[in-house]
């Protein structure tokens, strides 16, 4: 089995369910993972240095918090803009990954 498939193994992930509106996870809540998003759509908004926000649309196929990894609390919010299924990585995981493919 190779890291990719570890990391996404049925013991690694875990499937969680979002509906319109629903947080995956605030500004200042702590940074235990990633998302990869299976279905649906989420915005994910951030606050540039200079004071500005920034907004993207995240859909399936797409990981988010990969970038806030290193930090210990997220530095953005994420909001499902419809129902979404994303498999919950833990951030200790991938980087274990990382660190083994590097």
């Amino acid at each position: 089995m190779d890291s990719f498939e570890f990391l996404f193994s049925e013991q690694n992930r875990i499937l969680e369910h979002y509906d319109q509106g629903e947080y995956l996870y605030r500004n200042g809540t702590p940074a235990i993972g990633v998302f990869f998003i299976c279905s649906g759509r989420v915005q994910v908004i951030s606050q540039t240095d200079e004071g500005f926000l920034t907004q993207e649309i995240k859909t399936a196929g797409d990981i988010i918090a990969l970038d806030e990894m290193h930090l210990i609390y997220f530095v953005s919010d994420a909001i499902a803009l419809e129902p979404t299924e994303v498999y919950f990585l833990d951030k200790y995981l991938v980087e274990e990954m990382l660190r083994r493919n590097v």
